[in-house]
């Protein structure tokens, strides 16, 4: 076994992880790298699962014609859900931040593509709204086969927002609180795979 620390690793907060050699990192792993080992009253799902592969430079969007009979497409939507996976829709103004990390040990940030050009392109932030938000129009500019283990962990991560009230016109009964960013655990997709752009024929 050898101990893994975030030492010298971009963007990670304090926090271990033991893994036997040659194992790959698992979302929990990551997550304790991100967040040590704190517990989350709250958590972010994704409203559906989006799918393991997508194609680089295309917004995020699948067929998802098997959940029910129209055909049609949908984007990259994440809900907020207490522990009994209960819907919560009233929460301070919480703004949630997409980003890219490696699969290699320990995880890094990754922020540019090969050609230096911002690894994401689009709308990465979104703030939430009624406990639900929708990125619409994110696309990776790289394929994963260029980086370690050909696949890479997308992680949603809540922040607060301080540029305005925090109630953001919400109504809120008198002593009742609202669910804060630092209450709410990171969303992270393991093994995503993006393919070369998918070519289109006449």
């Amino acid at each position: 076994m050898s101990e893994i620390s975030t030492t010298g690793a971009e963007g990670l907060k304090a926090g271990q992880i033991m893994l036997d050699p040659g194992q790959l990192p698992t979302s929990d792993n990551l997550l304790t790298l991100l967040c040590g080992s704190k517990f989350f009253s709250y958590s972010l799902m994704f409203k559906p699962d989006p799918p393991e592969e997508i194609y680089k430079e295309r917004n995020f969007k699948y067929n998802s014609s098997h959940l029910g009979p129209s055909n049609f497409f949908l984007r990259l939507s994440v809900g907020l859900f207490d522990s009994f996976l209960n819907p919560v829709t009233k929460h301070e103004k919480i703004k949630l931040v997409a980003s890219i990390y490696s699969s290699e040990v320990p995880p890094r940030l990754i922020e540019n593509n090969t050609l230096g050009q911002k690894l994401l392109k689009g709308v990465v932030d979104k703030v939430m709204v009624n406990g639900h938000a929708i990125f619409d129009k994110v696309q990776i500019r790289e394929v994963t086969s260029h980086y370690r283990n050909g696949w890479v962990f997308l992680v949603i991560t809540p922040q607060e927002c301080s540029s305005s009230s925090a109630k953001d016109g919400q109504k809120v009964e008198e002593g009742e609180n609202l669910v804060r960013a630092c209450d709410i655990k990171p969303l992270i997709l393991e093994r995503l795979k993006v393919k070369a752009k998918k070519m289109k024929y006449p």
